[in-house]
């Protein structure tokens, strides 16, 4: 992989040594924090969140959301679903979709077809003979009634059903993340997000839209849209379903990243940039449905996934490499010494400088070419 080598955080305490403390791990109380905090962490300074934002860019994809914010930040699916559905419903791109809804449904595009419509005494198309036999056989033997083919007007086109489509993310979006939104931003956001779901909605069932089948278009209705002759009408729609193709946005998850997470992935691109200069660089991290990272050997889990006797932190064959917890820990040695009980007997290597990286940088390379 190639990594970009995130500026480490200062020095917080002298060099520590690695321990192997193979006594009984106590209460995982380091964890309290991780486990049992608010949804929405103190935010990373800003030096740090850079790193986030290169392990991020780094993922191999594809991958669903849910496992990349769980793999990266420790968040629960349950709530990445909610930081989706308010980052949707608060894009750009539903503001623009929202903002040219008035002069969008005054340009929608319109097909026409022929339906079959009865009338006595006048041709209003094509004579249907067929049908007009059988409309003649229950009239008495009437010689003026006809069926004819009558051009309508209708607005179920590709088109309209991308423009439904958008609309119904935002409508969906906007009620998704109500509670969630809320506790981010209190009740302005959450005011914002009911009038987003209002306006979508109060859109969705104008005329021209009720008569619109489904909420869902198909790769061929939005290649019309993006490419036919009212593509300017229906740009907001597209972008919309673009962004709901790839709903979450680094900076949707920043709120998110506590100090020491930000931590850990600055060390964790530390740690490859070293390995790939060593000549043993690792892949692209990809994220699991067992919420790590696997970068090859190495895996990154973070401490709110970890379960049962798991070890958390960047983990190699045999060895553990974690930051102080908590990130500002005065004893650096009850900090190692309280890691290495949690990983129960694992090597573990605390990385509180940056002098501390290199070091570790040492062990895991040699921990994997042991593992070779």
């Amino acid at each position: 992989m190639t990594t970009v080598g995130a500026p480490a955080a200062p020095a917080t305490g002298a060099s520590t040594p690695a321990i192997d403390d193979t006594t009984a791990p106590p209460a995982p109380e380091r964890l309290a924090a991780t486990r049992g905090g608010p949804a929405v962490a103190v935010p990373a300074p800003h030096d740090l969140r850079r790193a986030t934002r290169a392990l991020w860019s780094f993922l191999a994809k594809p991958y669903t959301p849910e496992e990349a914010a769980q793999c990266v930040t420790g968040m629960p699916p349950s709530l990445t679903r909610q930081v989706v559905a308010v980052a949707l419903a608060t894009s750009p791109e539903a503001a623009t979709l929202l903002a040219a809804m008035p002069q969008t449904l005054r340009a929608l595009a319109i097909v026409t077809h022929d339906e079959p419509v009865r009338g006595v005494g006048e041709v209003r198309g094509p004579i249907l003979w067929g049908e007009t036999v059988a409309a003649r056989s229950g009239t008495a033997g009437r010689t003026d009634v006809f069926v004819c083919a009558s051009p309508i007007r209708a607005y179920d086109s590709p088109e309209n059903r991308v423009l439904a489509a958008a609309l119904a993310v935002v409508a969906r979006s906007a009620r998704r993340g109500d509670s969630l939104a809320k506790l981010m931003g209190g009740p302005p956001l959450a005011a914002r997000l009911r009038d987003t779901g209002s306006r979508s909605r109060h859109f969705l069932d104008h005329r021209t839209l009720t008569g619109v089948m489904g909420e869902r278009a198909d790769a061929r209705a939005v290649a019309r849209a993006r490419k036919g002759p009212k593509k300017a009408t229906y740009r907001p729609a597209v972008a919309m379903l673009e962004r709901a193709r790839n709903p979450l946005l680094i900076d949707d998850l920043l709120p998110f990243v506590d100090p020491r997470t930000a931590r850990q992935h600055d060390v964790l691109l530390a740690i490859a940039e070293r390995l790939q200069e060593a000549g043993m660089p690792l892949p692209e991290p990809s994220p699991t449905p067992h919420g790590h990272l696997a970068m090859g050997p190495v895996l990154f889990r973070h401490a709110s996934v970890a379960a049962g006797s798991e070890p958390a932190g960047i983990i190699g064959p045999g060895i553990v490499v974690d930051v102080p917890d908590p990130l500002d820990h005065v004893d650096l040695a009850k900090a190692a010494a309280d890691l290495a009980r949690w990983n129960r007997g694992v090597e573990t290597v605390l990385v509180a400088c940056e002098a501390d990286i290199d070091a570790a940088a040492e062990r895991l390379a040699a921990a994997l070419a042991r593992a070779a």
